[in-house]
C-alpha cells in the first residue's frame, strides 16, 4: 500500500497561510519591540520586508525537511542567518533608524522562532494528514477483504448444503415423519437467515445464534448423531 501524497493545491496553501502567518506576525513582534516605527511608511516597508523573508524561507523549506537533532539544529541556524541578512539590509537602507546590532538580532531570534513554530506547526498538520488517509485506506481495505470473505462463504454453503440437505429430508419423510418436519423447518429457517441477510454487513447476535443452532441441529441429523455440537454462552 503506496503512502498517499499531498496534492499540489494543498502544497499551495501551505505556502500561503505560512507566507500570510508569518508576515503579520513577525511585523506584529518586530513593531512590539522596536517602537521607533510609528509611520505609515515605514509599517509598509516592514510588511514588504517580512514578506521577501518568509517568501526566501519558503523556497528554502528550512524547517519541513529535517530528520535528526543535527540537521534541525543546522537549518535553524541557517533560517537564522537568513532573517539577520534581511532584517540588516532593512534597517540599513529602507527604515531611517539608526542599526542597532543588539536589536536587530533580538528581532531575529524572534522572527526565526515564529517561522520555526510555523514550520512544525505545518509539518505536524501534514502527518496528522497522512497518517487519517493511511488509516482510512487500511479500513477501507479490511472492510472490501471481509465481504469477499462473506460472499466465498455464502457461495459454498449454497449449492452442495442444500442438496446434501433435500436428500436427507427425503429419508426422513419415509423413516421419522416428526422429525423430518423438524429439520424442514430448521431448513427453511437456515435458507431465510441465508436470504434476508445476504446484503446485510451486520447483523444481530442472537440472529446469529439461531442461524447457527438451525444449522447445528441439520448438520446433527445429516450425520445421523455422530456429530454432537453443544452451545456454551
Amino acid at each position: 500500500m503506496t503512502t498517499p501524497l499531498l496534492s499540489a493545491p494543498s502544497l499551495l496553501k501551505e505556502n500561503i497561510f505560512f507566507l500570510t502567518a508569518g508576515t503579520f506576525a513577525s511585523s506584529i513582534c518586530i513593531l512590539l519591540f522596536d517602537q521607533r516605527l510609528y509611520t505609515a511608511g515605514e509599517v509598509f516597508l516592514l510588511f514588504i520586508g517580512m514578506f521577501i523573508l518568509f517568501l526566501i524561507q519558503a523556497f528554502a523549506g528550512s524547517m519541513q525537511k529535517f530528520i535528526t537533532t543535527g540537521k534541525a539544529i543546522f537549518l535553524y541556524f541557517r533560517s537564522l542567518l537568513i532573517t539577520l541578512f534581511v532584517l540588516g539590509l532593512l534597517y540599513a537602507f529602507l527604515l531611517p533608524h539608526t542599526f542597532d546590532w543588539a536589536l536587530t538580532f533580538k528581532l531575529g531570534l524572534s522572527t526565526t522562532f515564529i517561522e520555526t513554530s510555523l514550520h512544525f506547526f505545518i509539518r505536524y498538520k501534514k502527518q496528522f494528514s497522512l497518517n487519517r488517509e493511511k488509516e482510512k485506506l487500511i479500513s477501507q481495505t479490511i472492510r472490501q477483504q471481509q465481504v469477499k470473505e462473506l460472499e466465498v462463504l455464502k457461495q459454498q454453503i449454497d449449492p452442495h448444503f442444500i442438496f446434501n440437505s433435500f436428500n436427507t429430508l427425503t429419508f426422513l419423510i419415509d423413516e421419522n415423519s416428526e422429525k423430518a418436519k423438524q429439520f424442514s423447518n430448521k431448513l427453511a429457517n437456515v435458507y431465510r437467515y441465508i436470504i434476508f441477510n445476504s446484503s446485510k454487513n451486520l447483523v444481530s447476535v442472537s440472529d446469529e445464534i439461531g442461524f447457527a443452532r438451525d444449522y447445528a441441529f441439520l448438520q446433527e441429523i445429516r450425520h445421523s448423531n455422530e456429530v454432537q455440537i453443544q452451545f456454551a454462552i
